[in-house]
């Protein structure tokens, strides 16, 4: 269990303080800063008011997008270790046998029928992080 006030206080905070170019802009007309300022208000207030039972959910999975200079390091090092090429599917493609932490999977295995099961195996084996090479754009790690 977490500590759902906690959580309350970090919403409304960052409700409080969240910022765009709209909202910090200083020629704003009074009638939108109101508007802003009640909406905010709004937001707070649902947050207050939320259902301790509403707050119970699921985690979600974790996503993240590698940024540009360490996905180029990681390409550097899988072209070191597997002559991999940015941008190609690939698989070990040097002499020899692969480390034992190292698997790789047909891309089939991420379409939305079959992640779920990929996801079940991978993490009865103990893994918690996924890397996808798709393509130096698209390249990210997923918790299992």
């Amino acid at each position: 269990m977490f500590d759902t006030h906690a959580l309350r206080e970090e919403l409304r905070a960052a409700g409080r303080r969240a910022q765009t170019a709209l909202t910090a802009n200083p020629t704003l007309p009074v009638p939108a800063r109101t508007a802003m300022d009640e909406e905010r208000k709004e937001f707070e207030d649902f947050v207050r008011s939320v259902a301790e039972d509403q707050l119970e959910v699921e985690p979600l999975p974790l996503r993240r997008v590698f940024g540009n200079e360490e996905l180029c390091q990681h390409w550097a090092n899988l072209t070191a270790r597997w002559d991999a090429k940015a941008g190609y599917r690939w698989g070990p493609l040097r002499e020899g046998t692969a480390p034992p932490q190292v698997i790789s999977f047909h891309t089939d295995w991420f379409d939305a029928d079959k992640v779920s099961v990929l996801r079940e195996v991978l993490i009865s084996h103990g893994v918690s992080l996924v890397w996808n090479s798709a393509s130096p754009a698209r390249g990210a790690a997923s918790k299992a």
